[in-house]
């Protein structure tokens, strides 16, 4: 096994990780070599705990022959904001995006909704270094009943990579020894084992998962809720909102709200969303509201968008799910474009908070309003705040930023 350190300071980049000799282990695709699409399944192309030493190929464009690992490999580094392009996550396409720890570029992170996940780390930047966490025996040429064994009694580091394969191999007798390892074991092996579980979907690991999800650390609470979302059961559903109330890791937060994406009720939704202790917690669960189909979504989302006691962060999230709501064109919408359009007027009026009251004139700004009377009250309500003495001075600066794009400038 080696470890990845910077070559500038020596400080480490990665954990023990093995060379990866079956590159049949790689991301499962057609051409293992291309990204999803549309966010199918943002798979991960490294198994953990391995790295690709010499591809011939890369993912990433800009490093072909870089060493590649699996992100979750990576240690006490960090993204260079700088570099950051992407939808969800870094694209991977404008160069190094990830630092070691005292700020030296070492590599390039992909991990957007639409690619494979992966990190390149740069043959320039990086020295490879032998681990103290050598494999004593070679588990890869052993069976799975040895893998077996030796993720129950063999040394952390061979229990470790036993349990890594334990899940790339779809050994399905393995689940109670996982579970075992996640409610019981090491904190070390805690995270392996549960994405181990993620590869081997069962309701009989959910108490195991529902553990991981409360972890100190949150990429072991990250792999908890996805893998209770990959068993895809209603059961994962309240263990994953009750979670969601206090998370405040918004990278928790967002694999949360992809679990629970097809599963959680518009009354489960209400319920979590007035226990949530957190701001992320909060803005995930409105998140949802835009996929469930209830009696009350829309009156809920305006109640919290016109709520002082509310944080505005959230209050502004509410007005966007209204009109992502509005713009679904189902054959029985919860909210047409109109509706919307006349509650974006109304909430304005109730609405004191300047950032937010911000936030409901941009949405107005752009809307398209089709009727002659709405076009002229919405004329007339921006000029009120154009002219108003009182008008907080940026809202005042939206409305004449309207009048400018409408209107040209006087």
């Amino acid at each position: 096994m080696v470890e990845f350190q910077c070559r500038d300071c020596t400080a480490p980049v990665s954990r023990p990780v093995t060379d990866l000799v079956d590159v049949g282990l790689l991301h499962r695709h057609p051409d293992p070599r291309v990204a999803s699409h549309g966010g199918a399944g943002e798979p991960e192309y490294v198994p953990e705990g391995f790295f690709e030493a010499h591809p011939d190929e890369s993912p990433i464009a800009d490093a072909a022959g870089w060493p590649l690992l699996n992100p979750k490999d990576l240690v006490k580094t960090s993204r260079n904001q700088d570099f950051l392009h992407g939808c969800c996550g870094p694209n991977g396409r404008h160069g190094p995006n990830t630092d070691c720890r005292n700020g030296h570029p070492v590599g390039i992170e992909m991990g957007d909704c639409y690619t494979v996940h992966c990190v390149a780390l740069d043959p320039a930047a990086v020295i490879a270094t032998e681990s103290d966490g050598v494999v004593t025996e070679g588990t890869d040429a052993k069976t799975p009943g040895d893998w077996l064994s030796i993720a129950a009694n063999g040394s952390i580091s061979d229990r470790r990579r036993a349990i890594v394969l334990l899940g790339i191999h779809d050994v399905r007798e393995a689940i109670p020894l996982l579970s075992d390892v996640v409610l019981n074991g090491p904190e070390s092996l805690c995270g392996a084992a549960t994405h181990a579980l993620y590869r081997l979907p069962s309701v009989d690991a959910i108490p195991a998962l529902e553990s991981a999800v409360h972890e100190s650390d949150p990429l072991i609470r990250e792999r908890g809720a996805k893998a209770l979302g990959e068993i895809k059961h209603s059961q994962t559903v309240e263990p994953l909102l009750e979670r969601l109330a206090i998370e405040t890791d918004p990278s928790v937060c967002h694999e949360i709200k992809h679990s629970v994406y097809d599963g959680a009720t518009s009354e489960q939704l209400q319920q979590y969303f007035q226990a949530a202790e957190t701001v992320p917690g909060q803005k995930a669960i409105l998140w949802l509201f835009e996929v469930v189909r209830g009696d009350g979504v829309v009156d809920r989302l305006v109640a919290i968008a016109t709520d002082p006691a509310i944080e505005p962060p959230v209050r502004k999230n509410a007005v966007w799910q209204l009109s992502v709501i509005a713009s679904n064109e189902d054959d029985s919408p919860l909210l047409s474009e109109t509706e919307y359009n006349r509650l974006l007027f109304d909430m304005i009026e109730a609405i004191e908070h300047p950032a937010v009251k911000i936030k409901c004139l941009e949405t107005l700004s752009y809307r398209e309003i089709r009727t002659e009377h709405l076009q002229s009250r919405r004329d007339d309500l921006f000029r009120t705040f154009l002219d108003g003495p009182s008008t907080d001075p940026s809202v005042r600066s939206t409305a004449r930023a309207y009048f400018e794009q409408e209107h040209g400038a006087h």
